[in-house]
Order: C-alpha cells, then sequence, then structure tokens
C-alpha cells in the first residue's frame, strides 16, 4: 500500500467499524415491571426507558406485570425486539396474543411458546368482541392447550 496516506489506512478499517457498530451490537435482556409510560422497573430499583416498535407497543398496557424483553441498549433507550410476560400476578399463567374467532371458538397465538391457544366457551362468549385485538389472558390451563380465562386485558386502545 506504498503512495496511500497513512491517515487514509488508518481511517478506513475505523469508518467501517463505526458503520457496522449498531448492527453487531450486543443484544441483552431485562426483566421487571411495567412502569408507565414506556418504562420497565428492574429487580435493583433500575428505571429503563423503552422504545417500543409496532410489534412491541402492547407492554404500554402492561402496568403491574413482570415483562421480559430482549434487544439493545443505545445510550439511555432500550429498543426492543422481542417480549413476553413472565407474571401477570394472581399465580396463574399468563398468554398474550392476538385474539382470533373462528366460529365459536376463541384463540389465541401465544408469544411465549408459540403456540395456539383455545379458550374455554365460557371465556370466548365474553372475548369475542375483542376479535383481531392484542389481549393479556390470565388464567388456568383447563385440558390440552385449553385455557380458562380467569382475567383478560385488552392491549390497545379501544374505541
Amino acid at each position: 500500500m506504498r503512495g496511500v496516506p497513512l491517515i487514509t489506512r488508518l481511517a478506513l478499517p475505523l469508518v467501517l467499524a463505526l458503520a457496522f457498530l449498531p448492527a453487531c451490537a450486543w443484544r441483552s435482556h431485562l426483566s421487571g415491571l411495567v412502569d408507565p409510560p414506556r418504562h420497565l422497573r428492574l429487580y435493583d430499583g433500575t428505571r429503563v426507558r423503552l422504545r417500543l416498535d409496532e410489534e412491541s407497543e402492547p407492554i404500554r398496557y402492561l402496568q403491574g406485570c413482570v415483562v421480559r424483553v430482549e434487544g439493545n441498549k443505545f445510550g439511555p433507550l432500550f429498543s426492543v425486539k422481542d417480549w413476553y410476560v413472565e407474571d401477570a400476578g394472581f399465580g396463574y399463567g399468563a398468554f398474550v396474543g392476538r385474539l382470533r374467532v373462528v366460529g365459536t371458538r376463541a384463540l389465541v397465538d401465544d408469544r411465549r411458546t408459540n403456540t395456539t391457544l383455545v379458550l374455554d366457551p365460557v371465556s370466548a362468549i365474553r372475548l369475542r368482541a375483542y376479535d383481531g385485538l392484542v389481549v393479556l389472558i390470565v388464567g388456568p390451563l383447563v385440558g390440552p392447550s385449553e385455557v380458562q380465562a380467569m382475567s383478560w386485558r385488552v392491549l390497545a386502545e379501544v374505541e
């Protein structure tokens, strides 16, 4: 590389490293209590501000729930790439997903387990008005892939 100035030889690797740094940023996990409006309060009391995209926007409506988020930290913001509810209280399982009504059945595609869960018939009747919305279902499994909704919450603005 004779004839190439020393500054060019040193600057090029540095520029390339800085250009690809965001793509190679370390992914990390955080768990904590959802704190309005877009924060996560960690177990040590630290408050972390979340940057939410369309996929992670339902986290805003999970106040009081313990959520595990995965993503990248950029300065004071934690950019959420994936998430699920660890605990919603009541001692039951917490299932989050888009509610689908098919005939008389209501189904939820759960984020945590990546399975389709069927709501018991009584819960299906109560929740059918929220077809197509992301919901939090809290309740026990009462059969193979069947959940009895003891409580629920719509994770979007309802008109």
